[in-house]
């Protein structure tokens, strides 16, 4: 009787333990699946968004978008709901360095806007200091963006670095 109790205890312990096991290897592959999912969800979106900010350099994020080359018409009005509905999701869906980079992108964009159309920016007098500045302004526009495009390409494709 003490060798059947013994046995019998010994299915027991084994059987738990072997359905333990497999519903532990149960909950981790799910876990992984779901995690592998969310992964290639976001890789889609930030795929999707970096596509946007590449495209004709991020235009659509500009404060200066909307304006020909020689400030005399207003802005498009709807800009500054895009650049507000862009900034979201490079918030939400980019990485922590395109993040940096495109945020920085637009503040050297908004400096820009801001030096050509300054009050007197365009009087004889301070004429040549002010193309100065905007040539000035122009180069960080240009590096900014280029660092973007930079770290993005990277980032969809490492095998350009």
């Amino acid at each position: 009787m003490k060798s059947e109790l013994v046995g019998l205890i010994g299915t027991t312990v084994g059987g738990v333990i072997a359905v333990a096991g497999s519903v532990t290897a149960t909950w981790l592959q799910t876990r992984r699946q779901r995690n592998l999912a969310h992964d290639e969800r976001m890789w889609v979106r930030r795929a999707d968004l970096y596509v946007e900010l590449l495209t004709a350099d991020g235009a659509e994020a500009s404060p200066t978008r909307g304006y020909p080359s020689d400030f005399d018409v207003p802005p498009d009005p709807d800009a500054e709901l895009r650049l507000t509905q862009l900034r979201a999701r490079v918030d939400a869906f980019a990485s922590t360095r395109v993040a940096r980079l495109w945020h920085e992108g637009v503040e050297r964009d908004q400096e820009l806007l801001d030096a050509a159309t300054a009050p007197g920016a365009m009087s004889d007098i301070d004429y040549e200091r002010h193309v100065a500045t905007l040539s000035t302004e122009t180069t960080a526009v240009e590096q900014a963006r280029a660092q973007l495009r930079k770290q993005i390409r990277a980032e969809l494709d490492p095998g350009t670095r």
